[in-house]
């Protein structure tokens, strides 16, 4: 949200307040995405993982 702020600033737009509420309404979508492909859709990628056998494999997945 910092970012948009400051991108609409170094743009000559000015500050407006209007799409603030949009924006944080985005974030917490975006977090909210996140948090459920964290919990369902990471685990699918643990099988693949362990049967690398592999020293880095957590660095691989990151």
């Amino acid at each position: 949200m910092i970012l948009a702020v400051v991108v609409a600033l170094a743009g000559g737009e000015g500050l407006a307040i209007a799409p603030v509420p949009k924006l944080i309404a985005a974030a917490v979508v975006f977090a909210g995405v996140a948090l459920f492909l964290s919990r369902t859709a990471a685990p699918a990628f643990d099988l693949p993982l362990d049967r690398l056998k592999a020293p880095g494999e957590m660095v691989v997945a990151a």
